[in-house]
């Protein structure tokens, strides 16, 4: 019999010989399971009781070129060129924000908010789109569109919507600078992630997100944090019906001031909601009546 080359048992240890030091254990046993699963369809089953399946040199060969790209931080969702999100696969590159956990909870709160209705959405700042998607698998008979400032993200975008089989209307679109005649149609929610992380936070930030991620869908201003909610908030008020509920997630420092924003702008029962780990994270509000 010819003796096999590669086996799962020698990929797990060269991926966690070759990455100790420079991350932590758990971290880099998601990375084997993800690389693992990627290229060879191996379950967290096999990682422990089939050992000896065979790798193929091919395989491994790849499995090489992603560990040298794990060593200089990229990070792994853009190595494997996709990432799951909310139970759905979304392609995803360096165009794009890598979706997070954090807006996984606020699509959650919209699809529970919106069971058994059909509601009219824009997203905001789409990206790759995982917010519109989701939204549209979850939600039948929802009308959904969502803009972007980027060609390429609206291209990925546009790609994870026929990935997942849902019909939505993607648009360019500058939003800081729209104004009412942009939309061709009145919404009952408006939707957004919209950058928030401040240029002075970058000092804090990991590399595989500083150095990798868009920084166009991350960063504003030090000297107006705010900028995008309140163009949420002026816009808004002309394009939602009424009711219309907006749903935006925040930087957790301004859990406070961007619900002072909604209420100064007329909103109603704004609210801020804090995620899974105990931070303010989201701002919900009512133009004009509603919950």
């Amino acid at each position: 019999m010819k003796e096999v080359d590669h086996t799962i048992q020698s990929a797990v240890e060269y991926i966690k010989y070759s990455l100790k030091n420079i991350y932590p254990d758990k971290e880099i046993d998601q990375f084997v399971y993800l690389i693992l699963g990627h290229l060879a369809g191996y379950t967290r089953i096999d990682l422990h009781i089939n050992k000896g399946k065979p790798v193929t040199r091919d395989n491994m060969a790849k499995i090489y070129v992603f560990t040298e790209r794990l060593k200089r931080h990229r990070p792994i969702q853009y190595i494997l060129g996709e990432t799951e999100f909310y139970g759905l696969t979304f392609r995803v590159n360096d165009h794009v924000m890598i979706p997070r956990q954090e807006t996984e909870e606020l699509v959650d709160r919209v699809v529970k908010d919106c069971a058994g209705t059909g509601p009219c959405i824009l997203d905001v700042g789409t990206g790759s789109g995982c917010i519109a998607v989701c939204l549209a698998r979850n939600l039948p008979g929802a009308v959904i569109d969502a803009c972007d400032i980027s060609e390429n993200a609206l291209e990925v975008a546009s790609g994870n919507a026929k990935l997942n089989n849902v019909g939505i209307s993607f648009s360019l679109l500058d939003f800081l600078s729209a104004r009412e005649e942009h939309f061709s149609q009145r919404y009952d929610i408006l939707i957004s992630n919209p950058p928030y992380v401040r240029e002075k936070e970058k000092a804090d930030m990991q590399p595989n997100v500083l150095n990798y991620e868009p920084e166009e869908a991350l960063f504003v201003p030090d000297n107006n944090p705010l900028l995008w909610y309140g163009k949420i908030a002026y816009i808004g008020k002309q394009i939602l019906k009424k009711p219309g509920v907006v749903y935006v997630e925040i930087n957790e420092s301004f859990g406070k001031e961007v619900k002072d924003i909604f209420q100064d702008e007329g909103y109603m029962q704004v609210r801020v909601i804090r995620d899974i780990h105990g931070k303010d994270r989201f701002v919900k509000g009512a133009w004009k009546s509603g919950s």
